[in-house]
């Protein structure tokens, strides 16, 4: 069993009420501060960085999966991608509450897009959604580097679940084959 959590944007308190026993996977925009992480279990307690993290500490932390890639986490194989365009980064400090590396390069890119072609799963979490879901589902016209990343894993092949955070709404629709679950900030879901 995997909980999946939404963004958690520092309420630690409540994230620990409802961190589970078993395993679990918070989808991004956890903190901007990890003191407070020593007092979870980093094993059984993963996370992927979203736009609101500090990319200066984050990456490091032992419970972060990192940028992208497969992995196996409660018993559940999936890839997964972090990372989102903050569009309110004009009203932010840089290294203080915004940080450029909030996105993945267009190389880093490039690479997660080709090691999911080479191994398509039926499962991807990410912090942001494809393109098509920004539009159809939040109305959002303009695209962003991640969305467009997300946009091609997608289209090359559509996985039965994506779960995604960042839109801090609860949303629940299937659009082609897939899927889609937006969880809105420390909402979560159970699979197994």
């Amino acid at each position: 069993m995997l909980r999946l959590i939404g963004d958690v944007h520092g309420k630690w308190q409540k994230y620990r009420e409802i961190v589970p026993v078993w395993e679990s996977l918070q989808l991004g925009d956890l903190d901007f501060f990890y003191e407070w992480t020593k007092h979870i279990d980093t094993e059984k307690h993963k996370f992927i960085p979203g736009n609101h993290d500090r990319y200066n500490d984050c990456l490091e932390l032992p419970n972060c999966l990192g940028n992208y890639g497969h992995s196996n986490h409660g018993n559940v194989s999936f890839f997964f991608v972090r990372g989102a365009d903050s569009i309110d980064r004009v009203y932010r400090t840089e290294g203080k509450n915004w940080w450029p590396e909030e996105e993945l390069t267009v190389l880093e890119g490039n690479n997660a897009i080709d090691e999911y072609e080479k191994n398509p799963t039926n499962v991807v979490f990410s912090h942001d959604c494809p393109q098509t879901v920004a539009r159809e589902v939040f109305r959002i016209k303009d695209s962003s580097r991640t969305r467009q990343i997300l946009e091609t894993i997608y289209n090359i092949h559509q996985p039965e679940l994506w779960v995604f955070g960042h839109h801090h709404s609860s949303v629940d629709i299937k659009i082609g084959k897939t899927r889609f679950v937006c969880l809105a900030e420390l909402e979560y879901l159970d699979i197994e």
